[in-house]
């Protein structure tokens, strides 16, 4: 027997065949998040962005005639802590002894140090230009002669005890520390540039006055303050802890005599050298140099 649908099946088989398929549930996603801030309050378009905060270099104050015995050691034991480059210009002068008739010797030398271990060293007559030569370039040094017959000149390595770190005692011992660069510069001046040998050896500083030497303002010390030793004068940059001015001084017949007088004339602490300063090589002409620009 045949069916024939009624009209409410058709309407229930169109309405079922115009319906939408059904939609499937998405996968949930993971929330993201802006990363983090920091910024607790927003900043004035005009002001500048915060800087880190740094601990101010202490001042050093200038040692003055009043100062002790042990704050002018100090200084003077940590002068190399004060500067990274040094140009000077200094006069030395070697006295006949007991007042003997042989001739004042006299020179001039010229220092040029870039720490930690590059050095020239310039020796010559007061009114002449240098015959000696002396360079490092923190691995050779090259030493010269200009003699008559003509010029004499070795090469070698520079020790390796030079690149040691230095941290001196501030201890007296019997123990003489001096710095390791001060030790192959053929000058009598190293140990008023690294003045750390003279500052950990016993006796007392005494100051007695001020001066200017070489345009720094210095203080007068004498070393000892006990009439035991053969007493030395020395004029202290105030500053920095280096030696500018150095008498040794003997004792003749109730007097003192000078005996040697080591003379800075000038230096220039903290300046930048031309290309080439410390080639190890003979310049020819060897000339003494020219100061450089503050």
């Amino acid at each position: 027997m045949r069916h024939i649908p009624t009209l409410g099946m058709v309407c229930l088989i169109l309405l079922t065949g115009c319906a939408p398929a059904p939609t499937p549930t998405p996968e949930r996603a993971t929330p993201t998040f802006p990363p983090p801030t920091f910024t607790t309050e927003p900043l004035s378009p005009t002001a500048p962005p915060p800087s880190p905060t740094l601990t101010p270099t202490p001042t050093v104050e200038p040692l003055t005639p009043q100062s002790e015995s042990e704050t002018i050691r100090l200084r003077m034991l940590y002068s190399f802590t004060t500067w990274q480059t040094l140009w000077c210009d200094a006069e030395i002068r070697w006295y006949p002894a007991g007042g003997a008739s042989t001739p004042t010797q006299s020179f001039r030398t010229q220092i040029v140090i870039q720490l930690p271990d590059r050095a020239l060293v310039l020796r010559g007559p007061l009114d002449g230009e240098p015959d000696y030569l002396w360079v490092t370039d923190g691995a050779r040094i090259l030493e010269a002669n200009l003699l008559p017959s003509g010029a004499e000149v070795t090469e070698s390595e520079l020790p390796p005890f030079v690149h040691n770190s230095f941290a001196p005692p501030e201890i007296i011992t019997d123990a003489i520390s001096q710095y390791p660069l001060a030790m192959v510069l053929p000058t009598p001046l190293s140990d008023m540039l690294f003045p750390t040998s003279l500052a950990t050896r016993r006796g007392g500083y005494v100051a007695t006055g001020t001066d200017i030497i070489a345009g720094r303002d210095t203080i007068t010390v004498i070393w000892p303050d006990h009439s035991s030793l053969t007493p030395e004068h020395l004029d202290i940059d105030v500053l920095t802890g280096v030696i500018l001015h150095f008498q040794q001084i003997s004792r003749t017949s109730g007097r003192e005599v000078v005996q040697s007088d080591s003379l800075v004339t000038q230096i220039i602490y903290d300046v930048d050298f031309t290309e080439g300063t410390f080639d190890i090589s003979l310049p020819e002409p060897l000339r003494f140099l020219p100061a450089p620009p503050e």
